[in-house]
């Protein structure tokens, strides 16, 4: 029993879609608007042909209908009138009065380029190209009112002629966003740094910053630096270090302002001397090696052309760090939190 009722239940099931299928299919379709066609002056017969047949291939395709201009339709959404071209003057002009929209564009293609045999399409292009240009403002939310209600066909012609193009457009460049041109400039700096430890460095680096994006950018420094001397009762340390750093710089504030605003964050490696003259009855040392730094700090810089004018602020921490000692300890260090200041020059050389 259970059985016999499934079957019923089914075969009832589709004797509903099919008659559902078959209402649809009876069901008259809403007929096509029409865009009148009025071809003005002397035209050659199989030009005049060539072009009507060319724009009723481009809005049969998007569910339009292309009348004689003479027939006086009924359903007619837009006029179209073309003055014909000729061997003397190879331009016409594209005349579009719109019934929706209420309003009269126009617009003169020249035809000088083009050989006589493609007349016909770029004709037509023209006039499709206009046709959607005065349909367009039904696509804008706060445009005026239309003078009348858009047929649906006309409203799938902007949707698929207007809409769907910008769309797909801003939707292949968020997917593949396109990179400018790598910038490149060469700059020199003036730099101060003081660490907790009692060591203060002042020097100078050749910088190098390539702009791989539009906001982020890599930049190489390699420079020298010379301790302030450290006196006591015992003697005095003097110290220079070689080195360089290499780090990403992010922009923050950039073009049309003058003034940009950098953040940055690098490692910074040396070579750091310790040079140590003694007083009578103290020891002294000398002492080198390799220093490692992680610094991150701001940069504001002001753009004049192709060069700029910095000055940047930070902080830094010692990962490696090295200290002068005597006999009694601990002179001067390259230890503790870092504070280091910098006055900049660059020069964009590319692009």
């Amino acid at each position: 029993m259970p059985a016999r009722s499934l079957i019923v239940a089914t075969a009832l099931a589709i004797h509903a879609i099919a008659g559902a299928v078959a209402s649809a299919q009876d069901a008259p379709l809403e007929p096509a608007p029409r865009v009148e066609l009025g071809l003005e002056g002397e035209w050659p017969d199989a030009l005049r042909l060539a072009v009507r047949a060319d724009l009723d291939a481009a809005l049969r395709a998007q569910g339009l209908e292309l009348v004689h201009a003479e027939d006086g339709a009924e359903r007619v959404v837009a006029t179209v009138r073309v003055t014909a071209p000729s061997d003397g003057a190879p331009a016409c002009l594209v005349r579009i009065d719109d019934v929706i929209t209420g309003k009269h564009v126009e617009r003169a293609i020249d035809l000088t380029r083009v050989p006589s045999d493609g007349w016909s399409v770029a004709i037509a292009a023209g006039a499709d190209e206009l046709l959607r240009a005065s349909w367009a403002e039904l696509a804008i939310a706060d445009a005026p009112p239309p003078a009348i209600e858009p047929p649906p066909a006309v409203e799938a012609y902007v949707e698929q002629r207007v809409v769907a193009p910008i769309v797909d457009e801003r939707l292949a460049a968020a997917l593949s966003p396109t990179l400018p041109r790598p910038a490149l400039s060469l700059g020199a700096r003036g730099a101060v740094e003081g660490y907790l430890g009692g060591l203060t460095l002042v020097g100078g680096d050749l910088t190098v910053r390539l702009y791989l994006a539009e906001r982020v950018g890599l930049e190489l420094g390699l420079g020298a630096r010379v301790g302030l001397d450290e006196e006591s009762a015992r003697g005095v340390v003097r110290s220079w270090m070689l080195g360089g750093e290499l780090g990403p710089v992010f922009l923050l504030v950039s073009a049309p302002s003058p003034v940009r605003l950098e953040a940055f964050v690098v490692a910074r490696a040396g070579w750091l001397s310790f040079e140590a003259d003694a007083n009578g009855g103290s020891l002294a040392r000398d002492d080198a090696g390799a220093v490692v730094m992680a610094r991150a700090g701001l940069r504001a810089a002001l753009a004049i052309d192709r060069s700029e004018l910095g000055v940047a602020l930070g902080l830094g921490v010692p990962i490696l760090g090295r200290e002068a000692r005597d006999d009694r300890g601990v002179v001067v260090g390259l230890t503790g939190l870092e504070i280091h200041a910098a006055l900049s020059f660059a020069l964009e050389v590319l692009p």
